[in-house]
């Protein structure tokens, strides 16, 4: 069952429902996951099981937002103990997981989006 996400930021960038994770019919093959292009500055829901994801428009690498680069960092063990929304993706990728923290917005370029959680889906 996957989950139910939003990123909103101060700025007034708000990405809609996200549907993160899988559903009952594709949960071994798809992980729904927010991403960024750094290059074009997009939110995107990519595939985090694929093994390169590029943006659709430019062409480039994109970034998911489990990569400590474009999160505020916090101490290991709260960003254990609370997820927005975490997914095991297999046991060569581990776990994706958005920690409650700050992450860098595609409109301001600042790290003040915040992931929030809204019920599941399936």
């Amino acid at each position: 069952m996957g989950s139910i996400i939003k990123a909103i930021c101060e700025c007034s960038f708000e990405s809609g429902d996200i549907f993160a994770g899988g559903g009952f019919l594709n949960f071994q093959t798809i992980c729904s996951a927010p991403a960024i292009c750094l290059n074009c500055n997009r939110l995107l829901i990519k595939n985090y099981m694929k093994k390169y994801s590029k943006c659709p428009v430019c062409r480039k690498k994109v970034t998911f937002y489990n990569d400590p680069s474009v999160q505020i960092q916090i101490n290991e063990s709260y960003k254990k103990s609370y997820n927005v929304f975490s997914w095991h993706v297999s046991d060569e990728k581990g776990e994706f997981r958005l920690p409650d923290t700050w992450y860098l917005c595609p409109k301001c370029g600042k790290m003040t989006l915040k992931f929030v959680s809204f019920g599941c889906w399936d």
